[in-house]
């Protein structure tokens, strides 16, 4: 067993002198297009001033040529100087699709990772392009021929990522009861709660067969009764977790968050021969709620008890199955979550290290670790005559108030009569709310009933003092008159409807139709539309055909769209006990690099 670098393909199709298919190493953060291709022009900065792609805000020219041509942007930048995840964020804003970033060094492919600083944070929640590595040779080659003014043409392909081996889908979530690690734990946790409904739907349909895991280490100290042992530790050393606060005299402990490890595992295992082990995702997204270090429930028995009963999970069978966890004895529980992540020599599983990881299929996931993109991972993973109809709902992958979607087609029916006919994406079920457009506010009136004030109207009148017609408004609450979306002019006397088909909807095997504000974008057999959110804000058209020729059924799956954070070292980034930040540390120094 080892630690395994995700490898996706990129094929060039032209230049005669770059021909070929190249492995390259995808992202840990950013959008993975799991059972699809993107197909485009590379580009490389000829401002070598550029070509690394490092500061806030960096400029970075997209040749003309390339933009005049209408398809898919796959730039490249060079490794160095700055984090991997402020590259691909300058090379998004620049309106790339997609950034490959060329290795400064000759040497087997490794995993581009983010770290949990709250600056990178905010950058991997704003990526929604894909991110991968190459190696310097390969790279150094497709940016000889671009600075020759070659036009060089390439595929970036996902489809076999992940084995589709039958009709059910089975996956792993490696996590953590921990909530105060940063970024990653808030990640980890939000995406708990949003996907809760989406598994239990899995599960209950018998799509999926899922399995939550905890990584548990071992107290190296002999005898293991030390001081730094019994503060991290359960079971006379056997079971530990690093001290969540890095202080084993105070605050929360070590072995406070291998109880509650437990007692999810316990909660599971109980759910699981009652038949119904999607119960699991309830207690763990009740428990993050209302069971928190930040208001002090984290380690109370009481508190997780409530949460299981409260959901019909038998807390008694949860005890019998937890065990004396000061005893000198074994846990089977714990004994099988180390069997898992450290499998024996020649078994075909990796080693688990790192926190969040996810398994589909056998295969480690990348990417953000969210409800859309973990979805559409799980609908690449089954066979194409077994995909359960959630994966053609693009709703369900953050998509919601995109036109046609079910938020935008129920708030612009105004069944309440109220005028709130915006939409607007919300982080849980049913995942939008409807709300006032710009324009208008709510307000209660005399007989209690909410509703938005000053509805626009479908004459050219004054809004404001603002342009307003045919339903558009430049009337913005709290901001000076501004054109919205599909126009652009100084927003009081004028706004002028833009042709978006003039630089949207992207490559050949895309059709664009203009509409008043907006514009419709549809592709040809075989390719499904899939949207960018802002501050990409476009539709591209990517492939649905598994190599081979055999048809990927899934299509509009791929029209969630994402953002943000890895599956990084950082969620065991404790330093509480240098023997385990040791191993983390080199596993990242090998395989997972931040820069």
């Amino acid at each position: 067993a080892s630690f395994k670098v995700e490898i996706a393909h990129l094929s060039i199709t032209t230049p005669a002198s770059v021909v070929g298919k190249y492995d390259i190493a995808i992202a840990n953060f950013g959008r993975t297009l799991y059972g699809a291709s993107l197909s485009g022009a590379l580009t490389y900065p000829h401002d070598a001033r550029q070509r690394l792609g490092c500061g806030a805000g960096a400029t970075i020219d997209i040749p003309e040529s390339v933009k005049a041509a209408r398809m898919a942007v796959i730039l490249l930048l060079d490794r160095g100087s700055c984090a991997f995840t402020e590259k691909v964020m300058n090379g998004q804003k620049a309106g790339a699709d997609a950034v490959i970033i060329v290795d400064d060094r000759d040497e087997p492919l490794l995993t581009p990772d983010a770290a949990n600083d709250e600056g990178t944070g905010s950058y991997v929640d704003n990526i929604t392009i894909p991110a991968a590595l190459a190696r310097k040779v390969d790279g150094s080659k497709f940016e000889a021929e671009i600075a020759r003014n070659e036009r060089v043409m390439g595929t970036m392909d996902w489809h076999d990522v992940l084995p589709h081996p039958d009709e059910r889908v089975e996956w792993e979530l490696w996590a953590e009861t921990n909530d105060e690690c940063g970024h990653t734990c808030q990640q980890q946790n939000a995406f708990m709660r949003d996907f809760t409904p989406i598994a239990k739907s899995l599960e209950q349909g018998g799509y999926t067969q899922f399995t939550p895991h905890y990584i548990t280490w071992q107290c190296i100290d002999n005898p293991p009764t030390t001081e730094a042992c019994k503060a991290q530790c359960i079971n006379v050393g056997r079971y530990c977790a690093p001290d969540p606060d890095a202080d084993i005299h105070a605050g929360y402990s070590g072995a406070d968050i291998v109880i509650d490890n437990l007692r999810a595992l316990c909660a599971f295992d109980v759910a699981n021969k009652s038949n119904a082990p999607w119960m699991w995702w309830d207690y763990v997204s009740d428990f993050s709620d209302e069971c928190t270090m930040g208001n002090g429930k984290f380690a109370m028995r009481s508190c997780a008890e409530k949460v299981a009963k409260n959901i019909g999970i038998d807390v008694d069978a949860i005890n019998a199955c937890m065990g004396d966890t000061n005893g000198d004895h074994t846990n089977p529980m714990l004994e099988a979550q180390i069997a898992a992540q450290s499998p024996p020599a020649g078994s075909s599983r990796r080693d688990i290290r790192l926190l969040p990881t996810i398994l589909i299929n056998g295969e480690r996931y990348s990417g953000k670790i969210a409800r859309g993109e973990v979805l559409t991972a799980l609908c690449a993973g089954f066979d194409q005559a077994s995909v359960p109809a959630m994966c053609s709902d693009a709703g369900l992958m953050h998509a919601e108030c995109v036109r046609g979607q079910q938020g935008d087609v129920t708030c612009a029916a105004d069944k309440e009569g109220d005028g709130k006919t915006a939409c607007k994406e919300t982080g849980s079920f049913p995942y939008y709310e409807c709300a006032c457009p710009e324009g208008s506010q709510s307000v209660v009136g005399h007989d209690g009933t909410e509703k938005c004030e000053s509805p626009l109207s479908r004459a050219a009148t004054s809004q404001g003092g603002c342009w307003a017609k045919d339903g558009f408004s430049a009337c913005v609450p709290s901001v000076v008159c501004k054109c919205p979306k599909g126009f652009e002019g100084d927003g009081t006397t004028s706004c002028v409807e833009i042709d978006e088909c003039k630089t949207k909807c992207k490559d050949s095997n895309a059709k664009c139709v203009n509409t008043y504000g907006s514009y419709n974008c549809t592709c040809s057999a075989g390719y499904a539309a899939t949207y960018q959110p802002e501050p990409v804000d476009d539709w591209i058209c990517l492939s649905t055909h598994r190599s081979g020729g055999a048809s990927l059924v899934f299509t509009s799956v791929l029209m969630s769209i994402l953002g943000v954070a890895s599956a990084s070292y950082a969620f065991y980034q404790y330093r509480a006990r240098s023997y385990m930040d040791r191993e983390i540390r080199q596993i990242m120094a090998q395989y997972m690099p931040l820069d």
